[in-house]
Formats: structure tokens, sequence, C-alpha cells
């Protein structure tokens, strides 16, 4: 059965669905450091304002900055390795994975939940 899949895999059909091998092929090039500096930056680009914003601009800011920060992740990682410095091994890594994604999840809904709460009560703080 083990001979079965590993030919399965290489050929490149299982009996996943087409959308199970493209989530698992597009969560696998994500970075943990870029994932958890993308959702920080998002996070911070919910704080208040006092300047008031429509939804789709503050939706464009929000997907910028979370841009910004996995770019930020990626780049510091890449320095990481490039200084030669000591990573974690592969043995952990999906155990790593998803308390990254966990974590992120996390934090982006506490911020969408935080912000949708101060954005009704920011008008009356204005005056």
């Amino acid at each position: 059965m083990r001979q079965d899949d590993d030919a399965a895999l290489a050929s490149g059909t299982t009996s996943d669905g087409w959308f199970t091998r493209l989530r698992r092929s597009l969560l696998a090039r994500l970075g943990n450091t870029g994932l958890v500096l993308g959702t920080l930056f998002f996070a911070a680009s919910l704080t208040p304002s006092l300047t008031p914003r429509i939804t789709v601009a503050q939706a464009v800011l929000s997907g910028m900055c979370l841009a910004a920060g996995y770019g930020l992740g990626v780049l510091l990682r890449w320095l990481w390795g490039y200084l030669e410095l000591p990573l974690p091994g592969p043995a952990g890594q999906p155990r790593r994975r998803r308390i990254a994604v966990v974590a992120c999840a996390v934090i982006a809904a506490l911020a969408l939940w935080r912000s949708s709460s101060t954005s009704s009560s920011t008008p009356c703080a204005r005056g």
C-alpha cells in the first residue's frame, strides 16, 4: 500500500481533490516568520485612528500592511540563513506551523473584533 501511495504522489494522481492539493502546495511555501509578522502588521493597521477611512481604503491599507509584514518576515528569514545562524531542524516543522497558524488566526480575529467595536465609538470621541 505504501508503494502505491508513493507512486501516486510521484505521478500527481492522488485521491485528494485539486483544491486540497493546491491548498497544501500553497501552505507549504509560506514561511512562519512572514506569517507572524504579516499578521502583526495587519493587526496594527486596524488600531483606532482619528482619521476616518472608508471600508475600501481600510481594506487596501490592511492588505498592504499584511504584505509588507510578510515581506519583512521573509527578508529576515533569508538574512538569518545568509548569516548562517542556526536554524530549527525539520523534525518540528509541522508542529511549529500549526502553532504559528493558530496564533495568527487568534491575533487576526482579536484585531478584527476590536476594530469593529472601536469603529463605532470613534466618531463619539471626535465630537
